[in-house]
């Protein structure tokens, strides 16, 4: 009996475990439960993961910035900073742009709207989608999914709106900067955009990230308010209007030129076709019998 105490002891031991197991989860998958998820976004960022700026990883302070990693670029304060600049300048009545196609709307003749920048940091990035035409697409893949200007076009975004959104991409450690924009009609990386890159890599080389963010932004700004007011389509729209009231003045004569009008010069022409070839085939069968008794005389 001895020898078979230990025995019994380690069974109802192990009776009582397996007891717990079915009634309570066990220690460690309490710790599993514990523990963090792991972000995609703690590994690399890419341009089919990267994040909404209302996303905790972005640490956006509700402004359209981000900055998620997976080496972070800024500090907390330094975002704060640059998100209450970004939200002034855009505020800005300076700032505020002509939405050209818009111009000619009987409601709403002048048309202003905000225009919306945003700023994405990335590191690590990917070579392959480093390209000036790769980060063009990712800034308009971000902007979309970002929607900066809901509060004038609500969601989705309809296919005709002002294009009046564009992001800044910085990429640090690799000594990028890229302005991505839908339209050229206020700013874009042809026009304008690289005085923008050019600020933004100067201030990136001499002061870092949050001066060279604050930099491109500012430039970004700087030339819509000394261009965004009167935008390209804007002066063609202008032309247009101009030309619509020189045409207002010969109004006078457009009912000259009505179906109705246009239909009776029709009638009148060919009664006056059909005329004509009567009076051929009067020439043709009576001529000749006038030619000869003329003879005859």
């Amino acid at each position: 009996m001895a020898t078979a105490d230990p025995l019994l002891r380690r069974a109802a031991a192990l009776a009582v475990a397996c007891l717990a197991l079915v009634t309570r989860p066990s220690a460690a998958v309490l710790v599993l439960r514990q523990q963090p998820k792991v972000s995609v976004l703690a590994t690399r960022t890419s341009p089919g993961s990267y994040p909404n700026y209302r996303d905790a990883a972005c640490r956006s302070h509700g402004e359209f910035v981000c900055d998620p990693g997976p080496t972070t670029v800024l500090a907390d304060e330094e975002l704060a900073g640059l998100a209450a600049e970004l939200q002034k300048l855009r505020r800005s009545s300076e700032n505020l742009v002509t939405c050209g196609s818009l111009v000619n709307d009987p409601v709403d003749k002048r048309h202003l709207q905000p225009f919306y920048l945003g700023v994405a940091f990335a590191t690590e990035w990917p070579a392959t989608d480093s390209t000036p035409e790769s980060l063009q697409q990712f800034g308009q893949i971000v902007a979309a999914d970002w929607n900066m200007d809901e509060l004038y076009v609500g969601s989705p975004q309809p296919y005709l709106r002002c294009p009046n959104t564009a992001m800044l991409i910085i990429l640090p450690d690799q000594k990028q900067a890229m302005l991505s924009s839908a339209s050229c009609e206020f700013i874009c990386a042809a026009r304008g955009g690289s005085q923008v890159v050019q600020r933004t890599l100067e201030a990136l080389h001499s002061a870092g990230a949050y001066s060279a963010a604050l930099a491109g932004i500012h430039e970004a700004y700087s030339f819509l308010a000394q261009n965004g007011a009167s935008s390209e389509v804007t002066v063609i729209s202008q032309a247009a209007a101009d030309m619509n009231r020189t045409r207002d003045g010969y109004r006078w004569v457009q009912p000259f030129y009505s179906t109705l009008a246009l239909r009776i010069y029709f009638a009148i022409a060919l009664a006056f076709l059909i005329g004509s070839v009567a009076l051929g085939v009067m020439v043709l069968l009576l001529g000749p019998g006038l030619i000869s008794r003329h003879a005859k005389q």
